[in-house]
């Protein structure tokens, strides 16, 4: 976060950040004729989404599968639990 904040006391912005990491299958592609656009979609997706949005401004919130995938050390990671509605427990 300290280049944010370089970023920020340069430009005299305040841009806040915070980000949900998963990972997995996607399935990837252009769609539309008139107006093409590139877009990604999978449950992988959706729940990266999910914790970005109930995630904590300033904070990376990572999936357990991608923590232990990157084999990630423990001491700087706070182990908390979230139920999405729609898809299944994510323990981050």
């Amino acid at each position: 976060m300290s280049i944010l904040d370089s970023i920020n006391r340069e430009s005299f912005q305040r841009f806040r950040l915070r980000i949900g990491l998963n990972h997995g299958p996607v399935i990837a592609g252009v769609i539309g004729a008139q107006k093409p656009q590139y877009d990604i979609w999978s449950n992988t997706v959706n729940v990266a989404s999910r914790m970005d949005s109930c995630g904590v401004m300033g904070r990376l919130q990572v999936s357990s599968g991608s923590r232990r995938s990157a084999n990630c050390s423990s001491k700087n990671i706070q182990k908390i639990r979230k139920t999405f509605s729609k898809l299944k427990k994510l323990y981050v």
